[in-house]
């Protein structure tokens, strides 16, 4: 390449995959990047985009790669490959203009508009590159696989927060990682290596969660033969994570509030009160805003556990994180992988669940197939054992009661389409081989259906109809004309029809290209 600079050799934490058939691009991105040494590295694309061995050791420590969109087209299997080496690191697309996250292409995290390539002023890159760079360091010290962006906000409050003694409020769906995020909050705090104690509000019985949390003395009551000290007494000097505090009776959030103003209690049966030193965090799946007007939770007790607020995003909401969970849950089994089929669709489905949920599939899944390689088919049939295994339809929160109802119909329609596509491709596994075989032979083209063809299922024919086959084939234009809809009525606001429609902004936006929707 003519300079000592085209191929750096040393390890990097970002690396530029550059393409020198972009001459314009290539040569302006050198020239910035020449000003990073010691933080950046270059690898020329001719080299590591034919070949996975030079791929892995041009990114063996790399967090963030820099790529051009152009350069991903040419290199097909450039993307998979580096997702399969390296799950959690970020790929940044170069183009002409920085794009949105919802605009970005397929494969990408972020975008880098050629405006930051400027060997004048790189101070806006530079400070780009460093934060994420520590918002990574920061996730990996906190325990949380994750390449979201959204996640890597909440690891940098959770720094800011962490030194003081402010309560948090951790805000997200059943599991979601509430537990993991206050276990955070602690270490990284001045009561780390004291004691955190975790107790579950809505497992505790009512009329016992009074002695659970503050303790009692003997004879208190009827079978108590002797003194206990309660959760608080146990976090003295550390934390205390009081877990789903939504579901705690009205009569207790005052007991627990009096005791969280005056930082002491009185355990039962006993006159002398008691005084501890703990950070108080408190964590819920509910919305409490809503409980408050219904009358089910005290607005100064809220008040007093949310001088912080977190929200933690729903697996659906960060789908770019299920390929490295997978990974990591992944690593301990014999599993040899996931095909990139299976990837798209673990990555499609919600998972209402979350990532508690993926836990539990890798765990289920590694038990059925052993050392093989997770196949879409694998994974279709788990979802479709979900969906009709959970034929409630979900509770909508806070929201008029007008919308409701919609609500609820595009998301038992959005389920339907899904079954009904797993139970065409049912029938279609089970039609005779002849079909099968004419099936194969037009690979990407729609399968061609005899009239009446049939198949046997538990000892019963099943007939299929051209006609019937040909109302299972509108499944997407029923989830086109649902999108559509849920668009319009949200003035194309993206953020809230994805939401309506239980599903990610990303996913989406993917569909909205897919069905050509604006």
């Amino acid at each position: 390449m003519g300079n000592d600079f085209a191929q750096d050799s040393i390890a990097r934490e970002v690396v530029a995959l550059i393409d020198d058939n972009q001459q314009k691009v290539s040569v302006k991105v050198r020239k910035s990047l020449m000003k990073f040494q010691g933080l950046v590295g270059v690898s020329d694309i001719e080299t590591v985009g034919h070949d996975v061995n030079e791929l892995a050791t041009a990114l063996a420590e790399a967090q963030i790669v820099f790529l051009t969109e152009e350069s991903a087209k040419r290199f097909p299997e450039l993307l998979g490959w580096i997702r399969s080496l390296r799950p959690l690191v970020d790929l940044w697309e170069i183009t002409a203009a920085p794009r949105s996250s919802e605009s970005l292409s397929d494969g990408f995290d972020d975008s880098l508009g050629m405006e930051l390539f400027n060997t004048v002023r790189l101070k806006p890159l530079r400070e780009k590159i460093e934060r994420r760079l520590h918002q990574k360091t920061l996730l990996a010290g906190m325990g949380i696989v994750s390449r979201s962006l959204r996640m890597g906000l909440i690891a940098e409050t959770i720094e800011r927060v962490a030194p003081t003694d402010a309560s948090v409020l951790i805000v997200g769906a059943s599991g979601s990682g509430k537990e993991l995020i206050a276990g955070a909050l602690h270490n990284y705090s001045r009561r780390k290596g004291k004691p955190f104690v975790a107790l579950n509000c809505g497992a505790i019985p009512e009329g016992l969660i009074e002695s659970e949390l503050f303790g009692h003395r003997k004879g208190a009551f009827t079978g108590s033969i002797g003194s206990r000290s309660g959760y608080f007494s146990q976090a003295d000097g550390g934390t205390i994570l009081l877990d789903e505090i939504g579901e705690m009776k009205p009569d207790m959030q005052v007991k627990l509030l009096r005791a969280l103003e005056e930082g002491s209690f009185y355990p039962l049966g006993s006159d002398r009160p008691l005084s501890v030193d703990v950070r108080t965090l408190s964590a819920t799946n509910r919305e409490l805003e809503q409980a408050i007007g219904e009358g089910r939770f005290r607005e100064d007790l809220y008040y007093r556990l949310s001088a912080i607020k977190l929200s933690i995003p729903s697996l659906s909401e960060r789908p770019e994180d299920i390929a490295p969970l997978l990974m990591t849950f992944a690593s301990g089994s014999q599993l040899s992988g996931f095909s990139s089929e299976a990837l798209s669709a673990l990555e499609e489905y919600y998972w209402p669940g979350n990532v508690r949920q993926l836990k539990n599939f890798v765990t289920r899944i590694s038990a059925l197939i052993g050392d093989g390689e997770v196949s879409v088919s694998d994974v279709k049939a788990y979802i479709a054992e979900q969906q009709f295994s959970a034929p409630t339809l979900p509770v909508v929160a806070q929201q008029p009661q007008e919308e409701v109802g919609m609500d609820l119909v595009y998301r038992a329609l959005m389920q339907l389409g899904s079954e009904v596509k797993n139970l065409r491709e049912l029938i279609v596994s089970n039609l005779p081989d002849q079909q099968n075989h004419a099936n194969n032979a037009t690979q990407t083209a729609a399968p061609s259906y005899r009239p009446n063809s049939s198949a046997t299922q538990g000892g019963e024919q099943i007939i299929v109809s051209a006609e019937e086959v040909a109302t299972v084939e509108s499944v997407d234009a029923m989830e086109s004309k649902l999108i559509g809809e849920a668009l319009r009525i949200t003035g194309g606001n993206r953020r809230i029809a994805a939401e309506r429609l239980g599903i990610g902004e990303r996913t989406l936006y993917r569909k909205m290209k897919k069905y050509g929707l604006s």
